[in-house]
């Protein structure tokens, strides 16, 4: 599919999320959005600072997500017993 603007949809809503301070994080494997990080000339690794969580709650999250698949696996078993 071609021309029908998904390029500039895109754009536009990257750029509508950065007036408001949402961050973004783009995938671009053609390269056509890659100009945008131009207009934004102090762009750093510092900058995703504050969205990077720290390794003790990333393991507590991680935790916590390998605790509740093993949940629904023993929920799912108990369902399948009943019947």
């Amino acid at each position: 599919m071609k021309g029908s603007g998904k390029t500039d949809l895109c754009i536009g809503l990257i750029e509508e999320a950065a007036i408001d301070n949402i961050p973004s994080i783009v995938i671009d494997p053609k390269g056509d959005i890659c100009n945008l990080c131009l207009a934004f000339p102090k762009l750093n690794a510092s900058s995703f600072k504050p969205w990077i969580e720290d390794s003790t709650k990333a393991q507590e999250t991680s935790d916590l997500l390998k605790n509740s698949h093993k949940l629904k696996k023993q929920f799912i078993l108990q369902k399948v017993q009943q019947r």
